[in-house]
This record gives C-alpha cells, sequence and structure tokens, in this order.
C-alpha cells in the first residue's frame, strides 16, 4: 500500500478541497500521523484556506510551512525561465521531508485560476508521477451539463 496520495481536479471548482478534506478525515481515523501538502500555493503572504482547513481538523501539530513548496509566482517564474527541473526538484524536497515526519501524506493539486485546464491536469499529473503518488482525479458533473 501507498504512504502518499494525490487529489488533482480536472477543472476549477471541481470540489477537489472537499474530496482532500473528506480523505483526510478518513485517513486520520486509521492512520496515527498524517500530513497534507499542496506543491504550489497562491502566495506566501496570505495563508492557503484548504491548508488550514485540513491542518485545524486533522494535522494541527504539522506546521504551516511544512506543507507546501513553491508560491504561484515562484512556479510560474521557474517556469518561465525554463527552469522546470528546479521546480519539480524544489517539490520533491519539500514532499521527501514532510514523508519522513508521518505515516501519510495526502496531497492536494494546484489551483491555478485563470490558467488552461489541460495545462494545469498536465502539471499535477507531472508533479504526481514525479513524487510517485498515486492519484484520485475529482471531476466535476456540473460543468458539463447542458439545458
Amino acid at each position: 500500500m501507498s504512504n502518499s496520495l494525490y487529489i488533482a481536479g480536472v477543472a476549477p471548482q471541481s470540489g477537489k478541497s472537499l474530496i482532500a478534506l473528506g480523505v483526510m478525515n478518513l485517513l486520520a481515523r486509521s492512520i496515527e500521523s498524517t500530513c497534507f501538502f499542496r506543491p504550489v500555493i497562491r502566495a506566501a503572504d496570505t495563508r492557503d484556506n484548504d491548508i488550514e482547513l485540513i491542518r485545524t481538523r486533522c494535522c494541527a501539530e504539522q506546521p504551516y510551512e511544512s506543507a507546501f513548496a513553491v508560491t504561484h509566482e515562484e512556479a510560474r517564474q521557474m517556469a518561465a525561465d525554463d527552469r522546470d527541473n528546479e521546480l519539480l526538484t524544489r517539490i520533491y524536497s519539500r514532499f521527501k521531508e514532510l514523508q519522513k515526519q508521518c505515516e501519510f501524506v495526502l496531497c492536494e493539486g494546484t489551483d491555478f485560476t485563470g490558467i488552461d485546464s489541460a495545462f494545469e491536469f498536465e502539471f499535477n499529473a507531472q508533479i504526481a508521477n514525479h513524487l510517485g503518488c498515486p492519484v484520485l482525479i475529482v471531476a466535476s458533473h456540473a460543468d458539463h451539463v447542458r439545458t
């Protein structure tokens, strides 16, 4: 059995955060030490809502700073400078540090609002593959309903 899981949405507002909270609650019932990780957060000057929500409910002893690797701006700049390997290495290093501290790490994928969903999904798949995590894909049926 794997000691990590990566949750990725296929579109903005797919319900990925709600699924992450539910999965983390289930994990916390059967695994003594669980941690939460987001490879990329929006900004460093404000706390990430998903990290704060899950930390307060399931892993309060985990320091906030250990729950993410880079900000959206840092990731964007590295990608623009053709430093993709450096970006993946930083994410991998932060993930591995966290993995040493707990039995299971739940990862929640990126939330790049305004970026093409296909690019975001591909980026999340690349990160999950690099981390060696199985992936849980979240899609919202409401995005595909025609009236």
